[in-house]
């Protein structure tokens, strides 16, 4: 946060144009860590404080947009989403790998989780679902700073923690589920939702603002409320129809070739356009 400050004073004091973007929801992140909690009016004030200088405000999805501008932030416009559609891709499936995330228990129905295990993913939400499904079985690759905890807590489950992996490996732990289970309800985005779905993962997802503009529930994933665990087994369900499921597969994939990166690109050079001429605009009217 201190760089982003460094980084407004700078374009102030060169007179160049600014973009700011915003993909962290910290003040959200302050619910989940109580002893943070009285720090949330201070936050919010320091963000409108770095925001109120930029030309634009990039934020991640409508739903953002709409929080940020209840907070009085301007010049709002949402960044378009991007996937690498090639390095992730269904063909990366990999029964080795499968085998190795669902413990050697290559006929369960596997659910796979990737990224920061931290208190703000709320993976212990899932711990009930396993407990109620011993034929399904939990893959959670990547590591933070809840790890150890979340492994105790999953002790006696069906539940591989890998921790990092990287490049193809990366690719076939994507490819080789059978679905993506996303239960938190605090991310701005969720670049894994994109990432999954150009696997050919159809997504199983608490329900948010920022998730439901990405999942279309029965379509390329399921959507369940959250901290509801009828809601959830009855969206896993689908694990079970294996005709649905290889719907919901290629309709995930299509979904994500929306978001290829040229497209991405070219509207993201518009933005810096955009930019460039408000700026010049503003600095005629001084």
């Amino acid at each position: 946060m201190l760089l982003a400050t460094s980084a407004v004073k700078a374009a102030q004091q060169l007179d160049i144009p600014l973009i700011s973007s915003y993909h962290t929801h910290l003040p959200k992140y302050l619910d989940y860590y109580k002893i943070y909690k009285w720090a949330k009016p201070l936050l919010w004030w320091y963000i409108k404080r770095n925001h109120k200088n930029a030309d634009l405000n990039l934020v991640t999805s409508n739903a953002i947009r709409e929080e940020l501008d209840a907070e009085g932030i301007e010049r709002l416009d949402v960044i378009p989403r991007g996937v690498d559609t090639v390095g992730r891709h269904p063909d990366y499936r990999d029964e080795e790998m499968r085998n190795r995330l669902t413990g050697g228990k290559p006929s369960n129905k596997l659910l796979v989780f990737i990224g920061r295990i931290a208190v703000e993913k709320e993976i212990p939400k899932l711990l009930p679902l396993l407990e109620k499904r011993p034929d399904i079985s939990l893959a959670i690759v990547g590591d933070g700073p809840a790890r150890a905890d979340i492994e105790k807590r999953f002790k006696g489950t069906n539940t591989i923690f890998t921790g990092f992996l990287h490049g193809e490996d990366l690719s076939k732990a994507f490819a080789s589920g059978d679905a993506f289970i996303f239960p938190s309800v605090s991310e701005t985005l969720g670049l894994v939702i994109l990432e999954s779905m150009a696997s050919g993962l159809p997504l199983i997802a608490a329900k948010s603002g920022p998730t439901n503009e990405q999942v279309e529930h029965g379509v390329n994933g399921m959507l369940f409320e959250n901290e509801n665990l009828e809601s959830m087994l009855e969206a896993v369900s689908v694990l079970e129809d294996e005709e649905k499921l290889e719907e919901m597969r290629q309709n995930a994939r299509n979904s994500a070739m929306g978001y290829a990166w040229d497209e991405t690109s070219k509207r993201l050079i518009d933005f810096y356009m955009e930019a460039r001429d408000r700026h010049s605009v503003g600095s005629k009217n001084m």
